[in-house]
């Protein structure tokens, strides 16, 4: 096994250095973020390593989706909301989906799926029909103006 000259206890990660200094020197540097952010700026730009790029971050989050599967929520929905029905305006949709099984419900914008629906999970299905009807219905608030005695 080969060891770091900086700490000759520790595993040699690259350039004769500990993984921790090796980021300290060359991951942090402001040359080298230039020249990361380039490299990915190009890698991203072709649609395979993009979709490869999704497909990565729905696996990392146990959801199960793929781009392929995407697209085609996308079609059955008619590219809007599943919600509100809002048109996406050249942004992607979210993907919605249940916390506990990862398990995909829709494909929704960013403020139903990161507002709306949270509090919606909140209260819960079966109080929906009071949230509902409290919307919905003429109640009048009670007075807040105090009254001269």
């Amino acid at each position: 096994m080969r060891y770091a000259d900086c700490h000759p206890n520790l595993k040699y990660y690259a350039r004769g250095l500990c993984h921790s200094c090796y980021n300290r020197a060359y991951r942090t540097s402001p040359e080298n973020q230039a020249r990361s952010r380039v490299y990915m700026k190009a890698y991203r730009s072709t649609p395979e390593n993009r979709a490869r790029a999704a497909d990565a971050q729905w696996r990392r989050y146990g959801i199960e989706m793929t781009v392929v599967r995407y697209q085609e929520m996308l079609r059955i929905q008619g590219g809007v909301c599943a919600i509100c029905g809002a048109s996406p305006n050249g942004k992607p949709l979210d993907v919605d989906h249940d916390h506990s099984d990862g398990r995909v419900r829709g494909l929704l914008c960013v403020w139903c799926n990161r507002h709306l629906l949270p509090q919606v999970e909140r209260v819960g299905p079966d109080k929906m029909p009071l949230v509902i009807n409290y919307i919905r219905g003429p109640q009048k608030a009670p007075s807040l103006s105090r009254t001269k005695k």
